[in-house]
């Protein structure tokens, strides 16, 4: 029973269904006592759902048919506008496919250029982007998380972000938002204020 587990091959990936075992001392000398576990490992740390590269000419990122099993979901990446020009444009977070400003409340404070600022305002604004002018390499970064996205109640989004707008100039902030919809979120798209094509990459994780 030893060479058995001693033996094995290392699993390069591993993802929800696959089991993972806690084996008990006494089941590696074929002892019947042995009280060996296994866990599914979609109940350990993140599981990855979806990962969307945008390259070129861009666009958006749009993640469907998101799995309602999670307690909470995470995006993480980065993005860049491709609106000409050198100054920053807003991130915009849009949930379902409702893009009616009035369905959102954004709330949050920021640092741009030294000057800090506390907004709320009727609209996604979930962040700032670099646009196609800025530094070559310029992206606004994403860190956010969805808690009880899948249940029917007012739901809250809540991201962290650094952009470098220009050389000289940082947008850094954390931006809140309250989706006034109340259906089960399963659609999350990252767009731009003015529906400008994103560069990129951003993943989606889900928490059990």
């Amino acid at each position: 029973m030893s060479d058995k587990l001693s033996a094995l091959t290392l699993a390069t990936s591993i993802t929800a269904g696959d089991l993972i075992y806690f084996v008990d001392e006494s089941d590696t000398t074929d002892d019947p006592a042995g009280s060996s576990k296994a866990i599914d490992k979609q109940y350990i740390g993140l599981n990855f759902i979806e990962e969307i590269e945008q390259t070129g000419a861009g666009g958006d990122f749009d993640f469907t048919s998101i799995p309602q099993i999670y307690r909470r979901i995470y995006a993480k990446g980065y993005q860049r506008s491709t609106t000409a020009g050198t100054g920053g444009q807003e991130m915009r977070l849009h949930c379902n496919n409702v893009t009616t400003a009035t369905n959102y409340a954004s709330f949050g404070a920021t640092t741009y250029n030294g000057a800090t600022s506390a907004f709320e305002v009727s609209r996604s604004y979930f962040g700032y982007l670099p646009t196609a002018g800025s530094n070559t390499g310029a992206y606004g970064t994403i860190d956010a998380v969805f808690e009880g996205y899948a249940d029917t109640i007012k739901h809250i989004c809540v991201n962290k972000n650094a952009a470098e707008v220009t050389g000289s100039i940082m947008s850094v902030g954390t931006y809140g938002i309250s989706l006034i919809n109340t259906t089960a979120i399963t659609q999350i798209t990252f767009s731009t204020s003015d529906g400008t094509a994103s560069i990129g990459k951003i993943a989606l994780y889900g928490e059990m």
